[in-house]
């Protein structure tokens, strides 16, 4: 929890915050902007990234997931 949770690293469990990334995310990222280079989860905000999906979609607004 926090206004901007930034992880280098591999992420497991929940990012909370106005803006959160993780370079391998596992888990829910909660925040009005979400960016993973890849994710196997849940990201819910105003602008969700996930750089390597090949479930949904790259881009998109409020839901963006990636299992």
């Amino acid at each position: 929890l926090g206004a901007v949770n930034w992880t280098k690293c591999d992420f497991t469990g929940i990012q909370w915050g106005w803006v959160n990334y993780a370079k391998q995310a596992k888990g829910l990222q909660l925040g009005f902007v979400n960016w993973a280079d890849s994710m196997k989860g849940l990201q819910l905000g105003l602008v969700n990234v996930i750089k390597n999906n090949r479930t949904f979609l790259p881009v998109f607004v409020f839901l963006n997931f990636s299992f």
